[in-house]
């Protein structure tokens, strides 16, 4: 199932990200935005949000920009 995101650009559910709660913000072939209010479990050991966290939302632009613009991907 495809759905769009609320500015058009074309998004595969995600239940990981959902898990995250991570929420699509703005949407276009050019440019995305997504948020996350930062939780106590995204956080290190040193306190700091897990870098886990940051590639899981570049991951997710990413991909969703190349499958709008038909990239071939793995």
């Amino acid at each position: 199932m495809e759905i769009s995101t609320s500015q058009g650009l074309p998004a595969l559910p995600n239940p990981y990200m959902g898990s995250l709660g991570v929420v699509w913000e703005e949407a276009r072939p050019d440019y995305a935005r997504l948020s996350k209010t930062v939780e106590m479990e995204d956080l290190d050991a040193s306190g700091l949000v897990h870098d886990g966290l940051y590639f899981s939302l570049a991951d997710e632009v990413c991909g969703s920009i190349l499958d709008a613009r038909e990239v071939p991907s793995v």
